[in-house]
């Protein structure tokens, strides 16, 4: 929410506030790494579902392509992920968008902010990054 008034208040170029928001989202979640504008999960503790959301959360307008979120999760197939988006649609934590995009529901946010970033700290040792 911040990261929106930011952009909506603050009267500096454009590039600069889109660079001070992406730096704001790194700490909120510090488990992506992204590299040329492309987001990277650095944990194996998530399935795939999670790993939807939590990109989704971390995407500025919360909403990725069905490609985008495929590129993201490297070690998984179309069908993985499609079958992944599938159920979280079914579940309404995400809904598709009239141009195909995912877009996270306030129910998905809640998700992650109450069951998988936690679950992630409390993993303590066990974290494992690829």
């Amino acid at each position: 929410m911040f990261a929106e008034f930011l952009r909506l208040a603050w009267k500096r170029d454009r590039n600069e506030v889109v660079a001070i928001i992406e730096a704001i989202i790194q700490l909120e979640h510090p488990l992506i790494h992204e590299l040329d504008g492309k987001p990277l999960i650095l944990t194996n503790l998530l399935n795939t579902p999670e790993e939807v959301l939590v990109l989704l959360q971390h995407a500025m307008s919360g909403r990725l392509t069905r490609s985008e979120l495929k590129e993201a999760i490297d070690n998984k197939d179309q069908s993985t992920v499609n079958k992944a988006i599938s159920r979280l649609n079914t579940d309404k934590e995400v809904r598709l968008s009239n141009t195909g995009e995912v877009v996270i529901t306030p129910l998905g946010q809640k998700r992650v902010h109450e069951e998988i970033l936690p679950k992630l700290s409390t993993s303590n040792g066990k974290k494992r990054t690829r």
